[in-house]
């Protein structure tokens, strides 16, 4: 979903310099949370994008749906007309556990001027909220604020205002009933987030009840594709003793195999080395995958990435300069037998002994 969003949305902060933030906004990032299991999560799916009409779909997600989705073209505007896999439908699984119901109050005096903040100047004081319209789901979509008179002010406007002036905790979705009580704007709602795409609590729960990654987004996302080409092609495992080869043409690539299998007993020989393990080689069906995937440019042959070597789409390398070339990559895979010590000299000759390799 990660790669999917980033290649959808590259260039949402290029007038700022840079492609993402770490933050709600393009992609909260929590390192600390990271764990063992969600390294292998993340190894084992690397490069899987998700495609919609041979083009990378816009993986929104949420926290929690409180039973039900939005559609993404209320939210999202005129962009995500042709993102028809954005659509508003149930979602049972969030609300199995419960927990999704809040509640909050505001004062009249703070509501007021968070409005204010955002270009909404209710006149004279703030004497009524009501809802006016909702959306398919139930979400908000109109409310009218009276002061001195009503004015009509956008769900999303009003969330807005009140999360970037009073705080996000307090308008946690905009699937709420409103009233006035005293001094006090009175919220209960349900959810968390702009429930458009994928809910993570639901997500975690079809997990937790054996779904695959696969069924999970097939069921946020309907109508995408899952691979790592635009044709939504997933991959396919070769294996032997020594390798393991994943491709997308296994009729094309399945001669890799015995070759992998021999330059990588060469490079056993000469390095003195050995890999305990087999090594992974992911052989891509166009360049352009290629450099999405590994943000190689079109010139490099292969990217060797932890325990997994990138290789362009390419025929077998058959002159001894594409043979070097290619050995080079499982060179940098060997590791050193257990009890030999290797010299200074000889260590610097090994190129997978210099650090990472990216």
């Amino acid at each position: 979903m990660t790669i999917s969003q980033a290649m959808h949305f590259g260039s949402r902060h290029v007038i700022d310099g840079f492609d993402f933030c770490d933050s709600t906004h393009c992609q909260n990032l929590r390192l600390n949370g990271v764990t063992p299991r969600l390294r292998k999560i993340v190894e084992e799916t690397a490069s899987e994008i998700l495609w919609y009409d041979g083009e990378p779909a816009a993986t929104y997600y949420h926290a929690n749906c409180g039973g039900g989705t939005e559609d993404g073209r209320v939210i999202l505007g005129n962009n995500e007309q042709r993102a028809p896999y954005l659509k508003q439908h149930s979602d049972t699984y969030c609300t199995r556990n419960g927990g999704s119901q809040w509640h909050s109050e505001v004062s009249k005096h703070e509501l007021q001027l968070a409005l204010l903040a955002e270009g909404g100047d209710v006149p004279g004081q703030l004497r009524a909220v009501a809802v006016l319209q909702r959306t398919r789901s139930g979400r908000v979509e109109f409310l009218t604020v009276t002061g001195s008179y009503r004015i009509t002010i956008p769900g999303l406007i009003f969330r807005a205002a009140v999360g970037h002036n009073v705080g996000w905790g307090q308008l946690k979705s905009n699937w709420y009933y409103v009233r006035v009580e005293g001094d006090k704007v009175v919220f209960h709602g349900r959810g968390y987030g702009h429930g458009v795409g994928l809910c993570q609590v639901g997500a975690e729960i079809m997990g937790e009840e054996g779904r695959s990654y696969r069924e999970i987004l097939s069921f946020c996302y309907p109508g995408t594709r899952l691979g790592v080409s635009a044709q939504g092609t997933p991959w396919q495992q070769l294996t032997s003793e020594d390798v393991v080869l994943f491709t997308t043409r296994p009729e094309l690539d399945h001669p890799l195999l015995p070759l992998a299998n021999r330059m990588m007993h060469e490079a056993e020989e000469k390095t003195g080395l050995v890999y305990n393990g087999a090594t992974k080689l992911k052989v891509y069906a166009t360049v352009a995958a290629f450099r999405d995937a590994t943000g190689e440019p079109g010139w490099v042959a292969a990217s060797t990435r932890g325990c997994t070597i990138h290789m362009q789409p390419t025929a077998l390398p058959r002159t001894a300069k594409q043979r070097t070339a290619s050995r080079r990559h499982f060179r940098r895979r060997q590791r050193p037998r257990k009890g030999i010590a290797l010299s200074r000299e000889r260590a610097a000759d090994a190129p997978g002994l210099r650090g990472s390799t990216r």
